[in-house]
């Protein structure tokens, strides 16, 4: 798929990174519910792949508010113009709004109680996360490929 404003290569850098982002934080969860909420997991990774894994995880996060801010000045400008895609984009830009705040959540607040909060609500909107930017992308995807004479969207 090619994103029009964009290199060829843009949306598959992309999807790797959100798909790099989902892993990592797939392989983190049992470590933090663990901790978190003191749950038996059978499973976690190891003290020294826990933090390759989560050095991983914030340096791609780094690399998607790049992306971010560059979906922000033409993909996201082209839609609102457009009307096109209007509220999953939106919901897209709040779930990474409050998955940046909550990392910083997850390690910077004093309070025990507003951190695991931070914890449980990163590990709950991450995982959803794939869901609307799948539907995000199906749905511009189609609207690229099957044009509809109808100017009016369905997706607002």
């Amino acid at each position: 798929m090619h994103m029009k404003g964009y290199p060829s290569w843009f949306f598959a850098l992309l999807l790797f990174i959100f798909a790099a982002l989902f892993v990592t934080g797939g392989l983190l969860t049992p470590t933090s519910l663990d901790l978190r909420l003191e749950w038996d997991i059978p499973w976690r990774l190891g003290a020294d792949w826990h933090i390759a894994v989560a050095a991983t995880h914030t340096a791609v996060a780094f690399v998607m508010l790049m992306l971010l801010g560059a979906l922000l000045g033409i993909h996201a400008r082209a839609g609102l113009r457009r009307r096109r895609n209007v509220y999953s984009g939106l919901g897209l830009v709040a779930i990474m709004a409050v998955l940046m705040a909550t990392a910083v959540g997850i390690y910077y607040l004093g309070d025990e109680q507003m951190a695991m909060m931070a914890a449980l609500t990163h590990l709950a909107v991450g995982g959803g996360a794939p869901l609307l930017f799948g539907y995000h992308a199906w749905t511009g995807h189609l609207r690229a490929v099957i044009p509809s004479g109808d100017k009016k969207n369905p997706n607002q």
